[in-house]
C-alpha cells in the first residue's frame, strides 16, 4: 500500500526508499521467521494433537518446510512491490515455474529417489527459493524508480514505521486466522482419522472457491493505493463497486454448485462412505458462510488502503477470531462435530453483514 501510494503520485525518492527498506526488511524476518519455525515445530504440532504414530514424519516434514520461511517472505515482499507498481504478470510467471519445479522434485526425491515424506517439504521449499530469487533479480536488474540496488543503501525508519503502521495490523490478523486455524484442527483430529479426512478435503475445496476474491481484493488494495497517490478518488469507488460484484457472482456460482452437489464434489477425492457424509455437510455449511465473502474481504481491503486499519482490523478479526474461536470453545462440547461446521461459516455470515454498512459508508463519500 506504502509503495502503491508514493508510485501513484510519482514520489521516486520515497518510492526507492520504501522499496529498498521493504527488502532489507524482509530479509531479517525472514531469517527470524526461520529459526522460530525450526525450534518451535515439536510444541507446535504437540499443541495441534498431531497423532504419536505421524508426530516424527511431521516434525521432520514440517522442519524441512520451514527451512523455507525466508523464501516465502523474500517472495511475498518481492511480488508485493511488483504488484504496487503494476507489474502482476511476472510473479504469477515465477509461481507457475517454482510450481513445476516443485511437481518435478516432487516425482524425482519422492517418486524416484524413494527418501519420504521430508523430501516432498525439500521440493516446496526449493521451489520456493526459485520463485524469490527470480523476483529479487527481477527489482535488482532493470533501471526503474523501484529497482533495488544494495549500494544506495536507502533504508528509512521513517519508512519502516510507515510499513509497518500498514503492515502491522494485517500481521496481527494472519496470526490470529493461524491461531484459529491451529484450534479448528485441534478439535477435528479429535474426533477421528473419518472426521480429519471429510473436513481436509472441504478445506481444499473451499480454498479454491475462495482465492479468486482473495486474490481481486490484493489487487484492489494495490489499485487504490495507486489512485489514492494519484488522488483519483472515484476510481477507488468503481474498484470497489467491481471487486464486490464479482466476488457475490463468482463465489455464489461456486456456493450453489457446492450446496447441490456437495456429495458428488466430495466423492470425487474421498471413496469411504462416512467420510463423504462428514464432508459435504461440510461442504455445504461452508457454501453458506461463503457468500458473504465478497462483502468482507474486499471492504477489508479497502480500509487497510485508505490508512483507516482499525475498521479492516475489527472486520478481519471477527471473520478469523473474535466469533470463530468461541464458538469452537463452547459450541463443540454442546454440539460435537456440527459445532466445528458451522463455526467458520457462521462467523463469515456475522463479517459480511456487518461490512454492508461501511461499503454504503465509503461509496457515499464525497471524496
Amino acid at each position: 500500500v506504502v509503495i502503491a501510494r508514493y508510485y501513484g503520485a510519482r514520489d521516486a525518492q520515497n518510492l526507492k526508499s520504501s522499496v529498498y527498506t521493504t527488502v532489507i526488511f524482509g530479509l531479517f524476518a525472514g531469517v527470524f521467521l526461520t529459526v522460530l519455525g525450526v525450534c518451535l515445530t515439536p510444541w507446535i504440532l504437540e499443541l495441534m494433537g498431531t497423532p504419536e504414530d505421524i508426530m516424527p514424519y511431521s516434525v521432520m516434514y514440517f522442519r524441512y518446510y520451514f527451512l523455507g520461511s525466508l523464501a516465502i517472505v523474500m517472495y511475498n515482499m518481492s511480488m508485493g512491490i511488483l504488484r504496487a507498481v503494476g507489474d502482476s504478470e511476472h510473479p504469477l510467471y515465477y509461481l507457475i515455474f517454482s510450481s513445476l519445479v516443485n511437481i518435478g522434485l516432487d516425482f524425482l526425491f519422492v517418486g524416484y529417489f524413494k527418501w519420504g515424506v521430508w523430501a516432498a517439504a525439500l521440493a516446496t521449499t526449493i521451489s520456493q527459493f526459485a520463485s524469490a530469487v527470480l523476483c529479487i533479480f527481477r527489482l535488482m536488474r532493470y533501471k526503474t524508480d523501484y529497482q533495488f540496488r544494495i549500494p544506495d543503501k536507502a533504508f528509512r525508519f521513517s519508512s519502516l514505521w510507515e510499513i509497518i503502521r500498514y503492515g502491522l495490523p494485517s500481521g496481527i490478523q494472519n496470526s490470529i486466522i493461524a491461531f484459529a486455524n491451529v484450534i479448528v484442527q485441534t478439535n477435528i483430529n479429535s474426533f477421528g482419522p473419518d472426521t480429519v479426512s471429510g473436513c481436509g478435503t472441504y478445506a481444499k475445496l473451499e480454498g479454491f472457491a475462495f482465492l479468486p476474491v482473495v486474490c481481486f481484493s490484493q489487487a484492489l488494495a494495490t489499485f487504490v493505493g495507486q489512485n489514492i497517490g494519484a488522488k483519483q478518488y472515484g476510481r477507488v469507488k468503481k474498484g470497489l463497486l467491481f471487486t464486490t460484484a464479482f466476488g457475490i457472482v463468482f463465489i455464489g456460482a461456486m456456493s450453489t454448485v457446492s450446496i447441490i452437489f456437495a456429495e458428488p464434489i466430495i466423492s470425487i477425492f474421498q471413496k469411504q462412505p462416512d467420510v463423504i457424509i462428514i464432508g459435504s455437510k461440510a461442504l455445504r455449511f461452508t457454501a453458506i458462510g461463503m457468500m458473504f465473502m465478497p462483502f468482507s474481504v474486499p471492504v477489508n481491503m479497502l480500509y487497510q488502503s485508505i490508512q483507516q486499519p482499525t475498521i479492516s482490523s475489527l472486520l478481519s478479526l471477527i471473520r478469523s477470531g473474535l466469533v470463530t474461536i468461541p464458538l469452537l470453545q463452547f459450541g463443540v462440547p454442546i454440539l460435537g462435530l456440527l459445532g466445528i461446521q458451522i463455526a467458520q461459516p457462521t462467523a463469515d455470515v456475522i463479517a459480511g453483514l456487518i461490512s454492508i454498512p461501511f461499503i454504503i459508508r465509503f461509496l457515499r463519500q464525497k471524496q
